[in-house]
């Protein structure tokens, strides 16, 4: 049976909308309305079309949809991951680059011994702008403390020593510690504990007063040993160039440099200007040399020893008094140590007459 043996005209026409999802794809183009399952409107007009070949039609149409919907959800989801790769580069990126800006607050922290920095100082996520700040502030918080107990700790410092320099017993003294162990010395039988004290005493002027004595003028050395002054004080029989008469030398010329500072240079005669000063008082003018100018030996020692004892603390006037009392601690002729030691020995002083 036919649409012609039931009705009468032409070929009923009816529309058919095939099903398709909401919003079709943009690849997927869509028949004009004037077409139906791919084939133009005019040709039914000539054959009409069964039942069942219009099923399979619409199978076909709904097999090929889905495989091209398949196809679709299968590209979105690879862009979706290729998509989701790139972001968590870049964000790993930007996380890199904000660490290594931060990373001189990181050297900061770590010196002032922040805890807990690993909190700040990751790989995992951006730090915000609240979080920056607030290390800042612990980072000088923490140095304004240590400041602080720097202060404090040299204030109490401060105390503790103004309270150890207080005067105070001995015993309360809380530095006190024994005193070490020394090993003995042994002494030479023919040396005594005084004789021994009395080297050292010798020995020890020499040793601090070397700058102003003329050792390396008499002696070619700057220095005078110990046992150099053991065996000078021992020395019963000296001789020529005998270290008793190298150090005596050294002293008595050393006694001679100062007392000239005190009378002044001589006059020089080939100086028109000093000849008056030499020709003045010329009646009671002392034709000789000085007792400190005497020439030292082993052989004049004695004498030259005598004579600077006797004319010690000798006074010449008011520019020598001016300059004991300027240049040597206001000492008087009568406080000189030469003229009493001659004064409280005179027994030694007929002895040195003698030999």
């Amino acid at each position: 049976m036919s649409w012609n043996e039931v009705f009468a005209g032409p070929i009923a026409q009816f529309p058919r909308t095939p099903l398709m999802h909401r919003g079709p794809s943009k690849a997927i183009s869509r028949p004009p309305r004037n077409h139906l399952n791919g084939h133009p409107a005019d040709d039914l007009d000539a054959q009409s079309t069964s039942d069942a070949d219009f099923v399979d039609i619409t199978e076909k149409d709904k097999l090929r949809k889905r495989s091209k919907k398949a196809s679709l959800e299968k590209d979105k989801k690879e862009n979706g991951k290729k998509g989701g790769d790139g972001k968590k580069t870049k964000k790993k990126k930007a996380i890199a680059e904000q660490q290594e800006e931060l990373e001189s607050l990181f050297e900061q922290a770590r010196k002032v011994n922040i805890e807990n920095l690993s909190r700040w100082e990751q790989d995992e996520r951006l730090l915000s702008e609240a979080e920056v700040v607030e290390l800042k502030q612990l980072i000088r918080q923490t140095k304004e403390k240590e400041r602080e107990e720097k202060r404090l700790n040299k204030q109490r410092t401060k105390e503790m020593l103004l309270e150890w320099k207080k005067p105070r017993d001995d015993i309360l003294c809380d530095d006190l510690q024994p005193l070490p162990e020394l090993a003995p010395l042994l002494l030479p039988l023919w040396m005594s504990d005084d004789d021994f004290g009395d080297y050292l005493f010798i020995f020890e002027f020499f040793q601090s007063f070397a700058e102003l004595l003329p050792i390396r003028e008499i002696r070619g050395t700057s220095q005078v040993k110990f046992s150099e002054i053991i065996s000078a004080v021992r020395s019963r029989t000296p001789e020529q160039d005998s270290l008793f008469v190298q150090l005596m030398h050294i002293l008595l010329k050393a006694k001679s440099e100062r007392a000239d500072e005190e009378d002044g240079d001589e006059a020089d005669l080939s100086n028109k200007e000093e000849i008056p000063l030499d020709a003045n008082d010329i009646d009671h003018k002392i034709y000789g040399l000085s007792a400190r100018h005497l020439p030292i030996d082993w052989m004049t020692l004695t004498e030259v020893l005598r004579l600077s004892l006797l004319t010690s603390g000798y006074y010449t006037g008011t520019p020598t008094h001016r300059f004991r009392l300027f240049s040597r601690g206001a000492i008087r002729c009568y406080e000189d140590e030469g003229f009493l030691f001659a004064k409280d020995n005179p027994h030694t002083m007929s002895i040195l007459e003698k030999c």
